[in-house]
């Protein structure tokens, strides 16, 4: 990617009668995410028509979407509020852009970063109770690295591809002094011509056919990306700790072993200004005084009831592992109910405020504190020949299945806890499997899709969806096939083959129950 390729008659015929519209839009602020999208509305709207290699007709639209432009968007558009004054509202102007569509019903979308664009466009749409278009999308954004061109690297802006490929255009009609109200329209005159050189680079790797390059360049449905935007694994940026709080709370000494009641409090208010900023030693801090257990656990109560701002439970949960490993059974139990909806209640991590586990690339805490500590939960400790008690035991049945237990598994759902259930039903299932007790193993599958607690937890979920394709016209407990389908998209992902790198290992499979908003992620070995 180092020169210009020479378009030749490979590029020749790769672009032969094919037809793109680009589009840009530009927007109130510069949200890229689909969460975005009830508070972002389009401002200007430009799109070229791209045929045979060459640019045809154009579209450009500044539209009033009613309410103001933000400032750091008008930094990067050059419109302001007062532009947009005496512009139709949004819908007149989709209206339109309809109508310009309407004139290439083949057309190919293209964007740069067609997330942002179709996403908040298709948001426009809706909110003017208009039907969205549906079109096939090529984005330029992705196009370097899925067409393994050299020295291609991540998501390159348009204006590092621009100068690149020594793309400059030009705005015909426009004078000088009007053209920052152009920004959208020359951003998709310069992605078309950008669009041209990576098509060039495709048909000199041997790319002759269209739609091979359509596979190639991973082109996706505009409804696809629009239902997909706030979906994203979005890249969790590290935060920014000040350098006072550095020379206040890091490298200190940990608390003396005769610590006073007052000292220890002190110390807990270092934690909290640590998991205010998404600090990632508050878990160095915490592990150094783990030794004072469940009596330091307890500090935190009044912390776990208040941290709900985006990654403050997660880095607070991301804290604290080393003393919630330390819990026995009961009170694992115990710190679970009286603050699993403190945890669900809390806001998922955002890129500019996430927690430790997530800018690590790891599960979030928020969303896995279950599983530690329903581990915990039932560790029954040693037999009198000092193995492990069984998870099959009466004594473990009296205490997680009896009727009579106020601890009974069938509780946890209706107390607002089924992924502790969930979890619990995994670990028994996975003893009986291990032990060969496969009546047992089948019996507690069907008890659990019979409650639905596989969409609750990813391992649970597997393990329904190997005993169902084991046995695929076989319904568990009369329940439907599509209350499975969660089941088996994680199956399915598990043992997906990626290219040239075999088996995910591990893989991260989404699961995402009907009744929460927050994705759900983790990290299955296989």
């Amino acid at each position: 990617m180092n020169a210009r390729p020479v378009k030749g008659a490979a590029y020749e015929t790769l672009i032969a009668t094919k037809t793109f519209i680009v589009l840009d839009i530009e927007t109130t602020t510069k949200a890229a995410t689909k969460t975005s999208a009830e508070t972002t509305y389009p401002i200007s709207i430009g799109a070229v028509v791209w045929f045979n290699g060459s640019r045809r007709k154009t579209f450009h639209e500044l539209t009033n979407p009613g309410v103001p432009v933000d400032k750091a968007s008008s930094a990067h558009n050059g419109i302001v509020t007062e532009d947009l004054a005496s512009c139709d509202d949004n819908a007149t102007v989709l209206a339109k852009l309809d109508k310009f569509l309407a004139e290439h019903p083949d057309a190919y979308i293209v964007c740069h970063n067609a997330y942002f664009d179709i996403g908040h466009l298709h948001a426009a749409y809706t909110r003017a109770s208009m039907t969205p278009f549906s079109r096939t999308v090529i984005d330029t954004m992705y196009l370097p690295t899925r067409l393994h061109l050299e020295d291609a690297v991540g998501r390159p802006k348009l204006t590092s591809l621009a100068s690149q490929y020594a793309v400059t255009t030009s705005l015909t009609g426009v004078k000088p002094e009007d053209e920052r109200l152009y920004k959208a329209l020359l951003d998709a005159q310069n992605t078309a011509e950008v669009l041209g050189w990576l098509m060039a680079e495709a048909a000199a790797l041997g790319v002759v056919e269209f739609d091979e390059f359509l596979t190639s360049a991973k082109a996706t449905s505009s409804t696809d990306i629009a239902s997909h935007t706030g979906k994203r694994r979005r890249h969790m940026r590290a935060p920014t700790i000040t350098k006072r709080h550095i020379a206040r709370c890091h490298g200190k000494r940990g608390l003396a072993a005769t610590a006073t009641n007052n000292q220890i409090d002190a110390w807990v208010a270092q934690v909290t200004e640590c998991v205010g900023l998404r600090c990632p030693y508050a878990a160095e801090k915490v592990t150094r005084e783990a030794h004072r257990g469940k009596t330091l656990l307890d500090k935190f109560d009044k912390l776990m009831a208040t941290s709900t701002p985006p990654g403050a439970m997660g880095s607070l949960l991301f804290a604290l592992e080393p003393l919630l490993g330390q819990l026995d059974r009961a009170a694992a139990r115990r710190w679970y109910r009286k603050h699993h909806q403190h945890i669900k209640d809390a806001e998922a991590c955002e890129p500019f405020a996430a927690c430790p586990g997530c800018v690590a690339g790891r599960p979030c805490p928020k969303d896995i504190t279950y599983q530690l500590v329903t581990r915990r939960a039932m560790d029954y400790g040693l037999t009198r020949r000092g193995g492990l008690v069984s998870l099959l035991s009466r004594q473990v049945k009296d205490d997680v299945w009896d009727p009579g237990s106020d601890r009974k598994m069938d509780t946890l759902p209706d107390q607002g806890m089924p992924e502790m259930a969930a979890r619990m039903m995994w670990m028994v299932m996975s003893e009986a499997a291990a032990k060969g007790n496969i009546t047992r193993t089948h019996d507690i599958l069907n008890k659990s899709v019979a409650r639905h607690l596989q969409e609750h937890d990813p391992y649970l979920a597997l393990a329904v969806a190997k005993y169902w394709s084991a046995q695929p016209r076989k319904v568990l407990h009369d329940v439907p096939y599509h209350r499975l389908v969660t089941a088996r998209l994680a199956k399915k992902m598990r043992t997906a083959k990626r290219k040239a790198k075999g088996l995910r290992k591990p893989a991260d499979v989404e699961l995402r129950p009907a009744d929460v908003k927050h994705q759900y992620r983790y990290a299955l070995h296989a």
